[in-house]
């Protein structure tokens, strides 16, 4: 053991006593090391993206609950978080009633929960029922993925047949196709004679 500290110990002497030309060395071989790494090892930049850029552009978004299609939605600009998707501009999108388009929903911004295919569309939200003369005005709709119904709050407008409805709040059960209003309830009836 005393032979090889013997040996070790004016090797580092003589390091210690010219650290500045060993620094220099280092510093030297690590550059080196960059250089060599940066020419010969490409990295592939393609895949290096940012959310917003991979997310930019129409985006199309589809709910399935039990093996069937219950919603699709398009929109502009996405945002992803965990479980949530939110499309945070021009939300378009279709409720489906036995796999065929029964409901269109238009709106600002909707929050797609993933997990329970839940959603809820805000901001100038119109509801328009495919082959009937029925269309309803919100500023939010929420979809419940299970009971498979819509329910607006605030100031709801629907508009059938030439009469306009207004209330607080509005539920569609899409399965029986009925509705439910509540709260604060007017309605304009068109009365006019053929």
């Amino acid at each position: 053991m005393k032979s090889f500290l013997n040996i070790v110990k004016p090797f580092f002497k003589k390091i210690i006593i010219r650290w500045k030309l060993t620094l220099l060395i280092l510093m030297g071989l690590y550059i080196s090391y960059l250089v060599i790494d940066i020419i010969f090892f490409e990295r592939d930049t393609t895949t290096v993206k940012t959310t917003a850029e991979a997310f930019l552009g129409t985006i199309a978004l589809e709910g399935y609950s039990g093996g069937k299609k219950q919603w699709a939605f398009n929109g502009e600009e996405i945002d992803y978080q965990g479980d949530r998707v939110m499309v945070k501009k021009n939300g378009k999108g279709i409720i489906y009633k036995d796999d065929k388009p029964f409901m269109e929903v238009n709106a600002s911004k909707v929050d797609f929960n993933m997990v329970t295919k839940d959603f809820d569309a805000r901001g100038g939200v119109i509801i328009r029922v495919i082959g009937h003369d029925q269309e309803f005005q919100s500023e939010i709709l929420r979809w419940n993925a299970i009971t498979e119904k819509c329910e607006a709050r605030g100031n709801v407008v629907a508009r059938f047949n030439n009469n306009i409805l207004s209330a607080d709040n509005f539920t569609y059960f899409i399965k029986e196709e009925k509705f439910e209003i509540n709260r604060g309830v007017k309605l304009e009836l068109d009365i006019t004679l053929q």
